[in-house]
């Protein structure tokens, strides 16, 4: 953005406009809308983001600068603009000797009178300068607004990032101008480096989305650092979403130093890595993704986990029953000749979770037998903890919602006044009649120990 500065009396050039995104300076009013789908971003477009702003300036020595920017009396009338500087060599000053302090507004009448008092006591000279502004100087989210049709509303300025990677998720009105949106996000961040659009196809054996390159290099491999933990992953065939990493923060909080966690929906770690690291706990972490097993496994040993976490690959519904086997007959950490029983379980699955719930039903029944199992049970005086993340749609509620899925499938009643340690929390909106949970509550011994092929008396109907 170059300056340029006259000497002459200022006069009353056209009032300014500002806009509601933080700058003072609106985008050019020239600058044409697009109409034409398909459209890409293009040096003629940005040349028609260049503007040149009237303004008034405090003419300094530039050892005085410093001084009259801190003078109570002058910062009400300096120039606070993202993205612009209220100091501006004077382009007047072949030695460099006076500097230019720039006010908020081109119009005399609009400076505060005890900064005009200032201006005439120090003996300042109050000048004019312009201004030129370029396509550098506006946000992303205001050119778009600009250059898309007017009839669009609810701009699509906000996107997820993963690492280098914009991820947008592009109402359909706004699909014919995506790669324009792509490319104006991509320009406007230096640190992004892709940017994609979801596309409405989920993957539905692995649960991941399909994506679309919009602008930027097509490389997905993400690298990014979470609540101390590194991760590594192919964003483009796994489950990552960073808006979960409250919850996943909290979440592991409830697990103590050596407890044990089964996850058996655990993606590329979220959970298995706040944990074990953050925690000091012991997670038996699996998915049936291979992609997302193979990341789980470099995240293990990129953050020196090996000894806590056990990653390996398959059925969310067979991993469950398969860890308590190993853990009480071939315990996979160091603790030799110690069975190890489950403290949590967490069901990361929120589309489908409450349907694997059956699988522990009879869960522990199969060790029942087992020398010295059911003493380990009953001595640890409570049962694990279950973690289910679901979705409903009765949004106003919710509670007696999923207690009747979750009682139906489990063939339990399971509510707040049944269930041990229960809590339902509100994880975040998903759509606008679509919420997430997360159910928390103690397993029944009763149902853990409960042969899988009889059900017990009480059981609530499905809704």
């Amino acid at each position: 953005m170059r300056r340029t500065m006259t000497t002459d009396k200022p006069h009353a050039p056209r009032r300014e406009q500002t806009t509601t995104s933080g700058h003072r300076f609106g985008v050019p009013e020239r600058v044409e809308r697009v109409e034409e789908k398909g459209v890409r971003l293009t040096e003629s477009i940005k040349r028609q983001f260049h503007r040149e702003v009237p303004l008034l300036a405090l003419r300094l020595p530039a050892p005085l600068i410093g001084r009259f920017k801190a003078d109570p009396r002058i910062k009400p009338a300096l120039l606070v603009s993202k993205n612009l500087r209220s100091v501006e060599p004077d382009p007047t000053s072949d030695d460099g000797a006076h500097k230019l302090l720039l006010l908020n507004t081109p119009h005399k009448d609009e400076v505060p009178d005890e900064t005009l008092k200032v201006v005439q006591e120090q003996h300042v000279d109050l000048v004019e300068t312009r201004l030129e502004l370029t396509w550098d100087y506006w946000m992303a989210d205001e050119i778009i607004a600009r250059l898309l049709p007017q009839h669009l509303t609810h701009i699509p300025a906000s996107f997820t990032i993963i690492g280098h990677i914009a991820h947008f998720n592009l109402r359909d009105d706004f699909l014919p101008y995506k790669y324009l949106i792509g490319q104006v996000v991509l320009e406007k961040n230096p640190a992004i480096k892709t940017v994609v659009n979801k596309v409405d196809t989920i993957n539905t054996q692995f649960r991941f989305f399909q994506m679309e390159l919009l602008a930027g290099e097509p490389n997905y491999m993400v690298t990014l650092w979470q609540s101390g933990s590194r991760y590594r992953f192919d964003f483009s065939k796994v489950y990552y979403n960073p808006r979960l990493s409250t919850e996943h923060d909290e979440l592991s909080t409830k697990v103590q130093k050596n407890e044990v966690v089964v996850d058996g929906f655990a993606g590329v770690g979220p959970f298995a890595l706040r944990v074990a690291k953050n925690r000091g706990g012991r997670v038996m972490a699996s998915d049936l993704n291979p992609a997302a097993v193979e990341a789980l496994a470099t995240n293990v040993r990129l953050n020196k986990l090996a000894d806590r976490v056990d990653v390996s690959c398959g059925d969310g519904r067979l991993k469950i029953r398969d860890a308590v086997l190993r853990l009480w007959r071939n315990p996979p950490f160091d603790s030799p000749h110690i069975p190890l029983l489950p403290d949590h379980f967490i069901i990361n699955l929120p589309d489908s979770a409450i349907s694997f719930l059956d699988s522990f039903i009879g869960l522990y029944h199969p060790l029942q037998l087992d020398n010295g199992f059911l003493d380990a049970v009953h001595a640890k005086n409570r049962g694990p903890l279950l973690h289910c993340y679901c979705f409903t749609k009765h949004v106003d509620h919710p509670e007696p919602d999923i207690c009747q899925r979750v009682s139906a499938v489990m063939e339990t009643d399971i509510s707040r006044t049944t269930a041990g340690r229960f809590e339902l929390k509100f994880v975040r909106a998903v759509a606008p009649h679509k919420d997430m949970y997360r159910l928390t509550f103690e397993l029944p011994l009763e149902l853990l120990l409960r042969p899988a092929s009889a059900p017990s008396a009480a059981v609530v109907p499905a809704a």
